[in-house]
């Protein structure tokens, strides 16, 4: 577990944690679920080879950079491995880092290998939450099986 604790923080330092201004938003409670039910959503999606969801889910920067709903689905399947097919997940707690709204998980892969992953997410104009990018990091640690 502390390991985990000292991933989440070197990737909290990474991002350079900001001090809290009169500007900060922090979400409700209600707004931190829906950011966890919008990850969790695509998750699913992932898990069920339904390229269309996840990609909905996607924010219009990412769909910027990745025009369909294939390209985006194979460059999460290549590069974001263990997200796309975990063995496990765990939500973390979410924070706010330089006001951006992040949520870290856990995941073991198959090979049981821990990985710490931040999604940032963006409020929409329309009031959605969808999810604007993720770091992955493997976390130099093996579980028992």
């Amino acid at each position: 577990m502390k390991v985990i604790f000292r991933a989440l923080f070197a990737v909290l330092m990474w991002h350079s944690i900001s001090a809290f201004s009169a500007e900060s938003f922090w979400p409700t409670a209600k707004e931190w679920a829906e950011i966890r039910g919008v990850i969790q959503s695509q998750l699913d999606a992932f898990q069920q080879d339904d390229d269309a969801a996840a990609y909905a889910l996607a924010a219009p920067s990412v769909k910027e950079r990745f025009p369909s709903a294939e390209a985006f689905s194979k460059m999460v399947r290549n590069r974001y491995t263990p997200i796309y097919n975990p063995r496990e997940v765990k939500f973390l707690t979410p924070s706010i880092v330089q006001g951006r709204i992040m949520q870290g998980l856990q995941f073991l892969s198959e090979e049981n290998q821990l990985f710490l992953a931040m999604f940032t997410v963006e409020r929409q104009s329309d009031k959605t939450w969808k999810i604007k990018a993720c770091e992955l990091m493997p976390v130099e640690s093996r579980t028992a099986l």
